[in-house]
């Protein structure tokens, strides 16, 4: 059970799969994680999902203190090196350039998204010439883009803001598709246990939002696809969620889409120090 689940668990996982076999292991966090690589991962590969991000890192801290050989981690990096926070990780850790898997892979190749969007908003782009899939992308993006200091401001100055799920279909409802940080923060803080007033998370978004570090920063892929998902719907497309653009953006991705996301990349270099192919790009090919 998930409750149950912690560093010592997925560690010992660990151990009992690497005694009974001479796969390579990759952990991820998660299980859209999983899904997203298995079909994509070689057979000599064994695949294991930690649970969460806090479970992965202290496995992977238990790996490298036990020396447990022949297991790599993909973590999401998050806000990790940026606004001084610290960015070391195990050796058999290997984090995100962006802030997840899937946000590297949609910024390598956006035209899955747009694609995406197109094939779900048919009927309403037919209807109404004045609308692209195009312009409904960048406008989730843009209103997930105005989330990002919000969100980086909260866990810089440890205010428990509720982030998840978060309900971009009210924020546009009550603040158009131009709704700014103060809409945003307004909506998180009616849905959050604190007591930070709105003024003064509004001057902590401003402090952040003139540090350099921002400019680096990209939505998660949760915040990305479930903002498209409200805008869409605002825009007259119905049926339409963020698990529904999750499950597309899947079926798209290649193998090739996949090995050119750095963190892939960079465990497909370490398995070949193994004489691994990690990826079963080939085969796909050959099918």
């Amino acid at each position: 059970m998930k409750e149950h689940l912690n560093g010592d668990t997925t560690f010992a996982t660990l151990l009992m799969l690497r005694s009974g076999t001479a796969k390579l292991v990759l952990v991820v966090e998660g299980a859209d994680d999983a899904m997203l690589l298995r079909d994509h991962l070689s057979d000599q590969i064994q695949l294991l999902v930690a649970v969460g991000r806090r479970n992965s890192l202290e496995a992977a801290q238990l790996v490298e203190r036990e020396g447990l050989p022949g297991t790599r981690f993909i973590i999401d990096r998050d806000l990790d090196g940026l606004f001084g926070l610290p960015d070391v990780y195990p050796a058999c850790v290997i984090a995100t350039q962006g802030p997840d898997l899937l946000s590297e892979i949609l910024n390598l190749s956006p035209r899955i998204l747009t694609r995406v969007v197109e094939v779900h908003a048919r009927s309403t782009l037919r209807r109404n010439a004045g609308i692209s899939a195009e312009q409904m992308v960048a406008e989730g993006e843009a209103i997930s883009r105005r989330l990002v200091p919000v969100r980086a401001a909260s866990i810089l100055n440890g205010i428990p803001v509720r982030f998840r799920d978060f309900p971009f279909d009210t924020l546009i409802a009550a603040g158009g598709l131009e709704a700014g940080h103060a809409d945003i923060i307004r909506a998180a803080l009616k849905r959050s246990n604190t007591t930070v007033a709105q003024t003064e998370l509004e001057q902590l978004v401003a402090a952040v939002s003139v540090l350099e570090d921002l400019d680096t920063l990209t939505p998660g892929d949760h915040d990305r696809l479930r903002a498209i998902a409200s805008v869409m719907r605002f825009r007259g497309v119905s049926g339409v969620t963020v698990d529904v653009l999750v499950g597309s953006v899947f079926l798209l991705v290649d193998c090739s889409v996949i090995g050119a996301a750095p963190a892939v990349r960079a465990f497909q270099e370490w398995a070949t120090g193994f004489g691994v192919e990690a990826l079963n790009c080939d085969q796909q090919r050959a099918a």
